[in-house]
Parts: structure tokens; sequence; C-alpha cells
């Protein structure tokens, strides 16, 4: 089963942003001990909190970004959007799994889910949020 260990590779150096991340990450390992325990009608429970978490976490998200003028916003946007219907695909996985009582194939997908918008995605802001002031104490992934 997936089990996310919080990185220092989450932190965008965004106090809210990074809240987000921890919560986001606490919603899968959550979801991945329901589905562990075979606690399916948990499993759907938690799976409602993880999309309900990444679809407020992108909303906040993107007005953070948008008050301090981030330049590649509208990409960032659309980047959110296809991370929220590959986790609808999950969230009827879930729904599946307590129908059918059967562990959930796609847990992995979790993992990438986090893995492409806390790395790969807000890998391309992070170096812009240092230059507006807020820092991870690290140096910047990309330039602007």
């Amino acid at each position: 089963m997936v089990r996310i260990d919080f990185s220092k590779l989450f932190l965008t150096g965004h106090p809210e942003i990074d809240a987000d991340h921890r919560l986001i990450v606490d919603a899968i390992n959550g979801l991945s001990r329901a589905i562990q325990d075979k606690d399916y009608e948990l499993c759907c429970e938690r799976c409602d909190h993880f999309f309900e978490s990444i679809e407020g976490h992108f909303g906040r998200e993107e007005s953070i970004l948008e008050e301090l003028g981030f330049p590649r916003l509208d990409g960032h946007r659309e980047s959110h959007r296809n991370l929220q219907e590959k986790a609808l695909t999950l969230k009827g996985c879930c729904l599946e799994v307590r129908e059918k009582n059967n562990p959930c194939p796609h847990i992995d997908d979790l993992l990438d889910i986090v893995i492409a918008d806390f790395i790969k995605y807000d890998t391309e802001f992070k170096s812009f949020l240092d230059w507006k002031g807020f820092s991870t104490g690290e140096l910047p992934s990309f330039a602007l």
C-alpha cells in the first residue's frame, strides 16, 4: 500500500499552500490505511475527503498565485484540471470497492497525483514564490 512521508520537496514556502500539502498527504495515508485494513466503507469516506482536500487546495493555490501575479497561472490551472479528472476516476474506483468489497487496484495512482502536483507542477512556481518573499530555505528549482 502507498504510504507517503511528508518531504521538504513538498514545501513551496507559502504557509497556506504548505499546510494544504500536509493535509493532502495525511488524506492519502488515511485512504491507504482504510484500503489496507479492508474497511471499504471508510475507504469511500476517505476518498471523498481526499478529493475535497485537493479540490479546496487547487482553488486556494490558484487564488494565491493569481493575487501574487504568477505569469504561468493558466498552465498551472490546466494541470490542476487534469489531476482532478484523475482523482475523479479514483473516486469512482473507491465506490466500486465498497460495492464489490475488493481492494482498489488503482491506489498507486494516488502517489502519481501527489508527485505530479507537489513536485512537478508546484516546482514551476517555487522560485516565483521565493522571489515574492516566501522561502523554504532551499534554493529555487527553476528560475522564471
